[in-house]
């Protein structure tokens, strides 16, 4: 992995990154939809960029249709 994408990032990076509210950013880490770290064991979030990356391409591709019928 190359350093650029191990790099951690805060909660309002992620919502520019995303081009949501950092509200939203909050509410899916409690949801579990982005995973998160706590360097050092502290309380702040920070989110790995080659994650974050990985869910975007997630939520990009588009749903599997129920082809029973």
């Amino acid at each position: 992995m190359r350093k650029e994408e191990d790099r951690l990032l805060t909660a309002q990076e992620v919502a520019e990154m995303l081009s949501v509210r950092l509200s939203t950013v909050r509410r899916w880490t409690s949801d579990k939809k982005l995973p998160v770290c706590h360097p050092g064991g502290g309380r702040a979030a920070r989110y790995r960029l080659s994650e974050i990356k990985r869910c975007l391409e997630k939520w990009s591709q588009p749903a599997l249709r129920d082809r029973t019928g």
